[in-house]
């Protein structure tokens, strides 16, 4: 058997797997800062640690680099979509619901 093989344990999946959060319509329309969500989703052990990873350009919003630790997720930031999803490097990722 090929180590590359499909089918295999890693890559591509979709985001049911994932860890989840989710955000009330309150919370979401306030605004919570993406370090703190990052902590929910256990992608940091604490703040710093986040905002040390944001500034290193190992954090991403929907496979966007994140520029702000300062940044603040809100409804605005769905868009269209019911969920986002964030991440800590190549391998650690969650995901944040909008609740309806």
């Amino acid at each position: 058997a090929s180590l590359f093989a499909a089918g295999g344990g890693g890559g591509g999946g979709g985001t049911a797997s994932l860890k989840r959060v989710k955000l009330s319509a309150d919370e979401a329309a306030a605004g919570v800062p993406v370090v703190d969500l990052f902590v929910s989703l256990e992608l940091g052990k604490s703040k710093s640690e986040v905002r040390r990873l944001v500034a290193g350009g190992g954090a991403k919003l929907n496979d966007v680099k994140i520029e702000d630790a300062a940044l603040l997720i809100s409804t605005a930031s769905f868009e269209a979509a019911s969920e986002i999803k964030l991440s800590a490097g190549k391998k650690k990722h969650g995901v944040v619901e909008l609740a309806q």
